[in-house]
C-alpha cells in the first residue's frame, strides 16, 4: 500500500501528533502523479491550519479535496484551536490559486473555488471587526455581543461557533501583537 503526504505529517505522526498510519512517500511543495487515466494534483498549502495540510486536485473532473483550512458556507471552526491565523488566511490563498471547478472538504457540503473566497473574506472581515473593536478598548464580552457577522448568519455552526471565532480572533490578534 502506497500513503503519500506531505513531508510534515510523517515528522507529526512520528512525533505523536497525529493518530495514522505513517507514509510511505512524502513531497515538500508539489506532486503529480497519474493512476486509472486520472491526474492527481497535491499542492501543500504551507503553515496556518496546522503544517501539513495539502490540497489534492483530480482531473479530468477538477475536483480539489481539501480538509480542514475550508468548508464551504460554514464558519471556522471554534476558537481557530492551534492555527496561525494569518497562516490560514494564506492557506486558503494558495487554495483559490489553483485550478479547479468543484470543492470536496472534510467538514461541510460541496462547493466551489468561491467558497474558499468567501471563507477567507469572512476571516478577514472578522479579523478587521475584531482589530477595531480591541483598539477601542472593547472587552471580549463586548466584541461576542456587537460583532455580529449578520452576513453569515446563514453559514453552517453561525450560532455555535460565531462567539468562539470572535474569542479566538482576539486571543491571535493579541498573541500575534496585532494589537
Amino acid at each position: 500500500m502506497t500513503v503519500i503526504a506531505h513531508e510534515n505529517a510523517k515528522k507529526n505522526i512520528e512525533a505523536g501528533k497525529a493518530d495514522t498510519v505513517l507514509p510511505t512517500e512524502t513531497f515538500s511543495d508539489e506532486m503529480v502523479f497519474r493512476i486509472g487515466g486520472k491526474t492527481f494534483e497535491l499542492k501543500y498549502l504551507g503553515e496556518g491550519h496546522g503544517d501539513d495540510l495539502i490540497a489534492t486536485v483530480v482531473r479530468p473532473e477538477n475536483v480539489a479535496f481539501v480538509v480542514d483550512a475550508v468548508s464551504p458556507k460554514r464558519l471556522p471552526f471554534r476558537n481557530f484551536p492551534r492555527t496561525d491565523i494569518a497562516g490560514l488566511i494564506n492557506q486558503i490563498k494558495v487554495i483559490e490559486s489553483l485550478s479547479f471547478k468543484t470543492l470536496v472538504t472534510g467538514h461541510s457540503v460541496v462547493g466551489t473555488k468561491q467558497d474558499a473566497t468567501d471563507t477567507r473574506v469572512y476571516i478577514e472581515k472578522l479579523m478587521a471587526e475584531v482589530t477595531t473593536g480591541l483598539k477601542a478598548g472593547k472587552s471580549i464580552d463586548d466584541l461576542v455581543k456587537s460583532v455580529t457577522m449578520d452576513a453569515y448568519k446563514g453559514w453552517g455552526a453561525y450560532g455555535q461557533f460565531r462567539p468562539l471565532n470572535i474569542q479566538g480572533m482576539a486571543a491571535w490578534l493579541k498573541q500575534a501583537g496585532k494589537v
